[in-house]
């Protein structure tokens, strides 16, 4: 058997660099948001008392009772805490866009 000569070149190990430490965002906080739904009928309750009824003619009951629509009803403070919830919502996805694009640069980067 003849021998065999191998030739073996030190190889230096190539490690990923290094990700960026990203922190996650803050959770979301959301505020209690109390709110009812009017119909045609309840909007009119809620407008002109519980015998709305007799004074609209049969005709313009109909129309009401046809109606289509709903109105959402909310406090002064319901309105509030829905909208600084949907702010403190939109912060977090604005964060979160960030984080991501921060990754992708990071990995498309040589």
């Amino acid at each position: 058997m003849r021998p065999v000569r191998l030739d073996v070149t030190p190889v230096h190990p190539v490690h990923p660099p290094e990700s960026p430490f990203l922190r996650l965002p803050e959770p979301i906080t959301t505020l209690d948001a109390r709110w009812v739904v009017l119909t045609p009928e309840r909007a009119l309750e809620a407008f002109l008392g519980p015998e709305w009824r007799a004074l609209l003619t049969p005709e313009q009951v109909a129309q009401v009772a046809a109606a289509e629509w709903v109105m959402l009803g909310v406090t002064p403070q319901g309105y509030e805490n829905m909208a600084r919830s949907l702010a403190d919502i939109l912060r977090w996805v604005e964060e979160s866009q960030w984080q991501l694009q921060q990754c992708h640069d990071r990995m498309a980067s040589p």
